[in-house]
């Protein structure tokens, strides 16, 4: 077992197995299927005894095909755990995520803490003190506003292409292949390293995965979704993280004194944050994203953890979107035809920048419906995100739920909701024009549930969608791009969050390409 292999060090497989088998007597207990006021709702046999076969879907990886057939099989509300429901209708998901909901955020968000004494915006569960985090970090990552973000954000996209222009270009028989699932993460790691910390991490310059973030964030998702689908092992976890001697060897909760991954991140953050606070003090002042946290009163600690959470979830969640967008998009010729006509008969007007700004970008219907659809067939993550439902209960997709339930949200299957259409597994950019204005509507406000709802919608959204608009039409503009292996074009896997590998690709600048496009 791979959660047994990360806490070795720590409590040993024979404690470990111990916890799990005292969580499968108790779910077997809590079961009682004559009893259990959900046993009326449809769902694998095995879940009505235990999670742990939730647990295998998502570490295998194996949870897209295994979400898809549940909502195929039982419908829009399945059983999915002796108190646990997973549902697929956008209705119900965004009554769920409103504003003034009487749901709360469940245990499922304990195991999204970095530090276990301390929590975090994605993982505090208390609605006021949510709220409040999410006031303080986002006034400092929102694009609105804030010229210097978009300024930066330019800076890195420009470095991108300039880099590929001079490095990766094939011709003739001559390929080089370029890994677009190496490089894409790490402009994303340099450009929120530069926002968070005033300096990026250097991760193109160097051509590595500096700190082995990457590695690091990937692995530590195996032990993530076990954790907070076993919520008890957590709250062990965090019982035993109590004990500072034990804490220091805790890798499961990366620390200033881990030497690498999240943890060496945490030590270059730390570093950061202890010079700002000496500049302040001196009365030097950066207007910047730090800055602004210490303006809001978070204290080093609090920032600290903050910084790392954004670096965290804002790195490969918004990778795997560009990078399933571009796949889509190279994939489909006759959509890839009309993508770079838009694009060439915008740049033939004289009318962009380069990089092109947000704002232009935003009007490009064509490249709009290819960014949306490219978000519906390949969502960049599918955490449950499981909600507990109000102690007098509710009433769901026709089925009474007692108060206490605990209520996750399938990513997959509501982004292939009928309101799409009956070709939800084809990527096709034009249902995004369809003249029904309500459909449209409802397509949206269904394709926006990826990015959650009311007061949990994602901090970051704007960020994302600025940069899958400047770089897919930078990438586009400059070159043709191809698959460098048609028949294992990449590699994807998802647990929780997405990511790719050995994305190859065939670069070759286009007939009308030049030189004076790259100056920046």
């Amino acid at each position: 077992m791979v959660l047994s292999t990360a806490l070795r060090p720590l409590i040993g497989i024979p404690l470990f197995l111990l916890v799990v088998c005292i969580k499968l007597v108790y779910s077997v207990g809590v079961s009682k299927s004559w009893n259990n006021p959900l046993s009326k709702i449809p769902g694998p046999a095995v879940a009505r005894l235990t999670r742990l076969w939730l647990v295998q879907s998502l570490v295998t990886g194996k949870a897209v095909e295994d979400f898809r057939r549940l909502d195929r099989e039982y419908g829009s509300v399945v059983r999915v755990g002796p108190k646990s429901l997973l549902i697929s209708d956008p209705d119900v998901a965004r009554k769920i995520l409103s504003v003034g909901s009487r749901y709360t955020r469940g245990p499922f968000f304990d195991a999204l803490r970095l530090e276990p004494t301390r929590t975090n915006v994605i993982s505090e569960r208390d609605p006021k003190k949510h709220q409040l985090l999410r006031s303080i970090l986002g006034a400092g990552i929102a694009v609105k506003g804030n010229p210097k973000l978009e300024v930066m954000m330019d800076e890195h996209i420009r470095h991108w292409i300039k880099m590929i222009d001079s490095n990766y270009i094939s011709h003739g028989d001559k390929t080089i292949n370029f890994d677009l699932s190496r490089s894409i993460p790490f402009l994303n790691i340099d450009f929120m390293s530069h926002l968070c910390l005033g300096k990026s991490f250097g991760c193109l310059e160097y051509d590595t995965d500096m700190f082995k973030f990457l590695h690091s964030i990937r692995t530590g998702m195996i032990a993530q979704q076990c954790m907070s689908i076993l919520s008890e092992i957590t709250t062990f976890l965090h019982w035993l993280a109590g004990n500072s001697s034990l804490r220091k060897f805790m890798t499961v909760f990366p620390a200033v004194c881990h030497d690498e991954g999240i943890g060496r991140v945490m030590r270059v953050i730390h570093s950061a944050v202890t010079q700002r606070e000496a500049d302040r003090r001196n009365k030097i002042f950066r207007d910047d994203m730090l800055d602004s946290l210490f303006d809001r009163g978070l204290t080093a600690d609090q920032a600290l953890t903050e910084l790392s959470v954004l670096l965290a979830t804002n790195t490969d969640n918004g990778s795997s979107a560009v990078q399933a967008i571009i796949f889509a998009i190279i994939t489909n010729p006759r959509v890839y035809m009309r993508l770079q006509d838009e694009i060439d008969s915008l740049v033939a007007r004289g009318e962009v920048s380069f990089p092109i700004s947000n704002a232009l970008a935003r009007k490009l219907p064509y490249l709009q419906a290819c960014i949306s659809e490219g978000l519906r067939c390949y969502p960049p993550e599918m955490q449950l995100r499981e909600r507990m439902a109000p102690p007098e209960g509710d009433f769901i997709g026709g089925y009474n739920i007692p108060g206490g339930t605990y209520v996750g949200f399938n990513a997959i299957a509501l982004q292939h909701n009928k309101i799409y259409g009956e070709d939800t597994e084809v990527y096709r950019p034009e249902r995004w024009f369809d003249k029904d204005e309500e459909r449209r509507k409802q397509m949206q406000r269904t394709l926006d549930l990826m990015f959650s709802h009311g007061s949990s919608k994602c901090l970051g959204l704007d960020i994302a969608y600025m940069e899958m608009n400047k770089l897919v039409v930078e990438l586009f503009r400059h070159f043709d791009v191809a698959v460098a292996n048609p028949s294992k074009p990449w590699k994807r896997l998802g647990r929780g969050s997405f990511y790719q590998w050995e994305f190859f690709v065939r670069v070759e600048r286009r007939t009308n390409f030049n030189a004076k496009n790259l100056r920046g």
